[in-house]
């Protein structure tokens, strides 16, 4: 990964389509990554992405909407507005393959599995993938 970078930050939701990332501070390079269509939506947060590689989604993190720097997560809110998020028991991973602060470009896959907890149903997300460029 090239160094020297300001982290990824920057760029606005494009209807039924994405946000790629923002840096919640200027220490870490956190990455956020929203894709949505219409009301159904998926969400990722990684800490600290500084190289390529596997980053799991696999802590307790049940209230995102209050947490200003919360761990990894996966979320995904359906059609209905139900809301699904990655725990211990049910995870996933990202494996970003591109990760150039110089030229503030992400790309990479992931998968999981997330829970709802108030009607304990479960959802799999699968095969998902971005690429992104920001400002």
């Amino acid at each position: 990964m090239p160094h020297g970078g300001g982290g990824f930050s920057g760029i606005e939701p494009v209807n039924g389509g994405y946000q790629a990332t923002y840096s919640f501070n200027t220490t870490s390079n956190n990455v956020f990554i929203l894709a949505y269509n219409g009301k159904t939506n998926i969400n990722i947060y990684l800490r600290s992405v500084e190289k390529t590689g596997i980053y799991p989604l696999n802590y307790n993190t049940f209230d995102v909407t209050n947490q200003q720097d919360p761990f990894n997560y996966g979320y995904y809110q359906s059609e209905d507005g139900s809301e699904y998020l990655t725990n211990t028991q049910y995870n996933g991973e990202v494996n970003i393959v591109r990760a150039d602060t110089i030229h503030k470009i992400i790309s990479g896959t992931f998968n999981f599995t997330a829970f709802n907890k108030s009607t304990g149903k479960i959802v799999k997300v699968t095969d998902g993938r971005f690429d992104v460029k920001t400002h």
